[in-house]
């Protein structure tokens, strides 16, 4: 039987954006067990690409929080979803006024607001092209992701606005402390995982699933699995659906993972 531990990145394995040596130490035991990695993230392509080669994990990733599989090889897309420019032109009115920060997502290109300085210098250091000239509500092209940030308090309360008025147009998932995604309809980790379990020969019936995910943004993701496992200061929801709890990423709770899957698929 195949064995397909499938994994978000940050509050999971990483912590601040660093994958401690015990969690790739257990990434590698993994691997030696049979188990295969696959990560998937809300990154983008180009930021998650080091963790994935650290931790050994398969080529195909999903990122842009499930609305894209790309392999980290080569950078091509294997399957993605879009908003309409018109919905994202809809979005941006909607949240223009509610949050100072506002990132729009292309193809491994960002765009942003003339004086978000913080976007502008991670991503450049990324390699990764920004256009910092939206200055107002557009119509924009191939657009897979829009990221609102601010206040823990007031992207929640967006969230729910933006959620209620949506109507199929889009979705709207909290994905981080402060971090709400808007995607695509049906766009989702959980989702991008049937999609590439089910079309990959072979698959399907004869692999065992496990998912590790911290955040709301992973919930399809564990309901999607055979295993289920989060952390320990994952939102309720998540504690509620996973079989198994570990500590948080800023113990590198990861490593336990071994002891959990370890019994399975043998």
């Amino acid at each position: 039987m195949r064995k397909l531990l499938v994994t978000d990145i940050d509050g999971t394995m990483a912590h601040n954006d660093h994958i401690p040596e015990s969690v790739l130490d257990t990434c590698a035991q993994l691997r030696d067990q049979g188990w295969e990695i696959m990560v998937a993230t809300g990154r983008i392509l180009a930021s998650a690409r080091k963790h994935i080669r650290d931790t050994g994990s398969l080529d195909h990733a999903i990122v842009y929080d499930g609305a894209r599989i790309m392999s980290e090889g080569t950078g091509e897309e294997i399957w993605g979803s879009r908003l309409t420019p018109e919905t994202v032109e809809w979005i941006l009115e909607a949240v223009w006024d509610l949050s100072p920060g506002i990132q729009v997502f292309g193809d491994e290109e960002v765009f942003c607001r003339p004086g978000d300085n913080l976007a502008k210098k991670y991503f450049s250091g990324l390699g990764v092209p920004v256009r910092s000239d939206l200055e107002e509500p557009r119509r924009i092209d191939e657009i897979f992701r829009i990221i609102i940030h601010g206040e823990p308090c007031r992207i929640q309360g967006v969230g729910d606005e933006i959620g209620r008025s949506l109507c199929g147009r889009a979705r709207s998932v909290l994905a981080g402390r402060g971090f709400l995604d808007i995607l695509p309809p049906g766009a989702s980790k959980g989702s991008a995982l049937e999609r590439m379990i089910g079309s990959e020969p072979g698959c399907g019936e004869g692999v065992l699933v496990a998912a590790a995910g911290d955040h709301l943004n992973d919930l399809e993701l564990l309901e999607a699995a055979d295993i289920s496992i989060t952390m320990r200061d994952a939102p309720e929801e998540l504690l509620e659906v996973a079989d198994f709890i570990l500590p948080p990423a800023s113990e590198e709770g990861f490593s336990n993972i071994l002891d959990i899957l370890r019994k399975f698929g043998k």
